[in-house]
């Protein structure tokens, strides 16, 4: 078996230096965002869950994307909310919006994906306020980075390098990425199986293909991306593999995370 390749826990910045804005990694009381990145199929949801358990039951208090993203009686509110987060933050959105508007051709799922960055970094960085160790997402900004791709053809790399760049680094806290790397085959297979997924599903299996052939490729580009601008510690991983083989790996970066960050319940 091969052993999985985990980025290193103590990186220096590189000539990314957008990233130095971010706090580090063993910054006391700082949440560390976790993101899980990989094709559809390939597990992120199911490791994601189930590590979360794990570590609840060891004391570590984590938040997911329900809590990341909690409902609200009002969408006035949020829509509120938003609109002032934006007005402060205007490069998150302009470069949102750029993205978007390379991708063609141009529609409002598209336009509506790109938005949904400013709001996961609105979100994200409302969780340094609840005292989360831990924020656990199986989907977070890399993967909606890639959802506004589906279903067009982008005209600038470096209009997407900078809408991602201007989300992470705006977000002001420390990241650290799983990668569940899985084959194309194997993802279609597997999201030919399921029904929870709007988009990759078995009724639209055809569909699904398309999708995954055309754009998975462009996913490993824009991690790469991700990782060049935050230097995170990060772990790829076989995810071809058995489910429980992958999840193995995984808690054992994930222990090495929280060891390194001193967080209670750590064995």
């Amino acid at each position: 078996m091969t052993a999985p390749r985990a980025g290193s826990l103590r990186r220096s910045l590189g000539p990314e230096r957008h990233a130095a804005e971010a706090p580090s990694p063993r910054a006391p009381g700082t949440p560390l965002i976790l993101e899980f990145v990989g094709l559809p199929g390939a597990g992120k949801t199911t490791i994601a869950e189930q590590l979360m358990a794990r570590l609840q039951s060891r004391g570590i208090v984590c938040a997911d994307r329900q809590v990341v993203f909690p409902g609200s009686p009002s969408r006035a509110v949020r829509y509120a909310k938003l609109a002032a987060f934006a007005a402060r933050h205007p490069g998150v959105l302009l470069s949102s919006l750029a993205y978007a508007l390379a991708v063609r051709p141009l529609t409002s799922e598209r336009m509506r994906c790109a938005l949904t960055l400013l709001i996961w970094v609105h979100r994200l960085k409302l969780s340094r306020t609840r005292r989360f160790p831990l924020v656990l997402l199986h989907e977070g900004l890399v993967h909606n980075a890639w959802c506004v791709l589906l279903r067009g053809e982008l005209r600038s790399d470096l209009v997407q390098r900078a809408a991602l760049r201007s989300a992470l680094s705006s977000v002001g806290l420390p990241f650290a990425f799983v990668y569940l790397d899985v084959g194309l085959d194997v993802a279609i297979e597997r999201v030919g199986s399921r029904s929870t997924t709007p988009l990759f599903n078995r009724s639209n299996r055809p569909e699904s293909e398309r999708l995954l052939v055309a754009h998975g490729p462009h996913l490993k580009r824009i991690f790469d991306h991700a990782l060049e601008i935050t230097q995170a510690p990060h772990l790829r991983v076989d995810a071809n593999r058995p489910m429980e083989d992958v999840y193995d790996d995984v808690a054992s970066f994930v222990d090495r995370l929280a060891e390194e960050r001193g967080v209670a319940g750590c064995s």
